[in-house]
């Protein structure tokens, strides 16, 4: 079932300096933890899920998120905003760098 959308997403311009603030602030000092545990070159494939009945919002944001991060991840949107879906219902799929997906994944679902 599509609802309405009721809120026009931010100007691209807008979007990308806050997301720019946010990944600067996040990851100031690096992803330690990632850089010290994950080869630079492992590639993974992650999906977003719904955690229970919901309206997806924010599609476009997650992908602005991943493409400051690495211009190589792989971004597959299978339902767009204002779309309810289920418990568990996968979202987005990304494929790239393991490293990559984690460093815009907490900045991406916030």
């Amino acid at each position: 079932m599509d609802v309405p959308s009721l809120v026009t997403p931010p100007p691209l311009s807008s979007m990308r300096r806050i997301i720019s603030a946010a990944l600067e602030e996040d990851l100031a000092y690096g992803d330690l933890t990632s850089t010290l545990l994950i080869p630079p070159t492992l590639l993974a494939r992650a999906e977003i899920k719904a955690k229970g009945h919901m309206i997806v919002a924010g599609v476009a944001v997650a992908r602005e998120v991943f493409q400051a991060v690495d211009s190589s991840i792989a971004f597959t949107t299978h339902f767009d905003d204002g779309t309810m879906v289920r418990p568990s219902t996968p979202i987005l799929t990304l494929k790239g760098k393991a490293q990559s997906l984690l460093q815009g994944e907490r900045i991406a679902l916030n």
